[in-house]
């Protein structure tokens, strides 16, 4: 993580939960609550504290990753926003010199459903992709 504050086997510990998915991390969560019951007595205050460290990094994780997809949208949305602009851009420079036939505006329309329709597929990529890296889809 650059730019930490976590340094030595600190960080490599942060790391590693960084990079667990949550489920991963709400099952450890589940188990330490369950430890509790085989535990010895005077342990409460132990489990307490592990099952609440647990339950923050879970969510500190699930929100992480959230952002990121967040961030991953919007960066796609902008492409094919100023892909649109582009072609908004020619339809209009073409319609001004009076030279809009028919057929430029079925190219046109094409042009943009083909916009449209590659990006329905890349953000479907970007989504496996992410997948397949263990992420949350």
């Amino acid at each position: 993580m650059p730019g930490s504050v976590f340094r030595g086997p600190d960080r490599s510990a942060v790391e590693g939960v960084r990079r667990a998915p949550p489920r991963r991390t709400a099952s450890y969560t589940a188990v330490v609550a369950g430890a509790g019951l085989i535990l010895p007595e005077g342990s409460e205050r132990f489990v307490q504290f592990t099952v609440l460290t647990l339950a923050s990094l879970t969510t500190a994780v699930t929100s992480w990753l959230e952002m990121r997809r967040a961030r991953e949208l919007w960066q796609h949305e902008r492409e094919v926003y100023y892909a649109l602009k582009d072609v908004l851009r020619e339809v209009d420079f073409y319609e001004a010199m009076g030279a809009m036939t028919p057929e430029k505006v079925e190219a046109y329309f094409r042009q943009a459903a083909s916009i449209l329709g590659s990006s329905s597929q890349k953000w479907a990529r970007i989504q496996q992709k992410r997948l397949e890296e263990g992420g949350q889809g």
